[in-house]
């Protein structure tokens, strides 16, 4: 038990310098979070990875603007994989996340933060993970008063969702799993022209999903 408390000491260093370096081989953007929190208690026997108050600023056209902002992410990790070089995640859990879309009059938009690599699309195994410091072994994922922007003043046209609350289960290790996605959102707005064609509406999914995630086909029950 004293391990168990002791322990998380060590690694929170560990996992702070794997955060902020992936971030920034990452992104063309400005990336800050406030505390980290580790426990191998609360998640026993995995180990439970806390971010507070993460956030994602543009720059350049975007100085300012904040692309994402999350008031908690929660990860649960397999505690083997803290002793090698690839972390393994399980679930994540997004707390009041908040999203902003922008498409300026010139097209450019404010999401295109990916760094070039300068590969070739079709030149990337995307089965290989051995450039990143983290693997997505997925059981669970839910997001819990999120909300969503999208800003497209190239088209006049604008949408908003609010209290965004999805809970997505299954095995994504697994080549065929069953994804079963729960979800509703209380308030969709959407103008174009200055027209409104959707205005407090809500939306509420009950669906489960057999996927074929090595040929991205996917069979709906209901």
């Amino acid at each position: 038990i004293v391990l168990l408390l002791l322990l998380p000491f060590l690694f929170q260093g560990k996992i702070l310098d794997l955060v902020k370096k992936e971030a920034n081989n990452m992104l063309n953007a400005r990336v800050d979070f406030g505390k980290l929190n580790l426990s191998f208690i609360r998640n026993f026997p995995n180990a439970s990875i806390g971010i507070n108050d993460l956030y994602v600023v543009g720059i350049n056209e975007f100085e300012g603007d904040t692309l994402a902002s999350i008031k908690r992410l929660s990860a649960t990790v397999n505690i083997k994989s803290l002793f090698g070089e690839q972390m393994e995640i399980k679930r994540v859990s997004l707390e009041k996340p908040s999203v902003l879309a922008k498409v300026l009059a010139d097209g450019k938009v404010n999401w295109d933060i990916m760094k070039d690599t300068g590969e070739e699309p079709d030149d990337v195994d995307e089965t290989d993970n051995d450039g990143s410091s983290f693997a997505l072994k997925l059981e669970k994922f839910t997001i819990e008063k999120g909300k969503i922007i999208y800003d497209d003043q190239e088209a006049d046209m604008k949408a908003s969702l609010d209290n965004i609350n999805i809970s997505l289960s299954g095995d994504l290790a697994d080549d065929i799993t069953t994804l079963a996605i729960r979800g509703d959102i209380e308030k969709i707005n959407f103008i174009m022209d200055k027209i409104p064609y959707l205005k407090d509406a809500l939306l509420t999914a009950k669906i489960d999903v057999i996927a074929d995630l090595n040929q991205y086909k996917f069979t709906f029950s209901d």
